[in-house]
């Protein structure tokens, strides 16, 4: 069995890096499920889901996001630094996107080709249903782990977790 260790739910192995650390740490050389695409066509692969609510906050620009989610269709859609871009209803509450979250204090096997152990649990689905039907084909004790949030709440959480960072500083409680 993989090594176990702690990880705080936001930030796992990345508190002590800066912005620009962090940028380079949640991109991967790779094709993932979480495509983002810039306003001037740039695309970006990030490890997840959480990587990719991140990515907009701390480059300040709006990027599209193409997911892939490991249950349900293909999502697409906009994210700004302030949060989804669409209406309260779509990414709101109960008939939503969701986020898988990992419960707080949680012990995650490593997965070093990624940007923290939490990545291969934090997916965007179409809806909760999806997420939870995802869910159940976990581990048990990972099962146990995964929360599911709305997308509004998702972004709060990231963006939360990087207040206070200033350009060249450390992200403070989080990644």
């Amino acid at each position: 069995m993989p090594r176990r260790r702690a990880v705080n739910p936001l930030s796992a192995n990345l508190q002590s890096l800066s912005r620009g650390e962090l940028l380079k740490r949640v991109q991967s050389p790779r094709p993932t499920p979480y495509r983002l695409i810039g306003q001037r066509g740039e695309k970006v692969y990030v490890y997840c889901a959480f990587d990719a609510l991140l990515y907009p906050f701390l480059t300040g620009q709006r990027w599209t996001l193409e997911a892939s989610p490991p249950m349900g269709n293909p999502l697409r859609l906009e994210l700004a630094p302030e949060g989804p871009v669409a209406s309260r209803r779509e990414y709101g509450e109960e008939g939503g996107l969701w986020v898988s979250f990992i419960r707080p204090g949680a012990l995650l096997p490593e997965a070093p080709e990624m940007s923290s152990g939490r990545c291969p649990y934090l997916h965007l689905f179409a809806s909760r249903e999806d997420l939870l039907a995802w869910r159940a084909t976990l581990p048990p004790e990972i099962c146990a782990l995964v929360q599911a949030h709305p997308l509004s709440e998702a972004f709060r959480l990231a963006q939360a977790a990087l207040e206070g960072l200033p350009e060249g500083g450390r992200a403070a409680g989080c990644c």
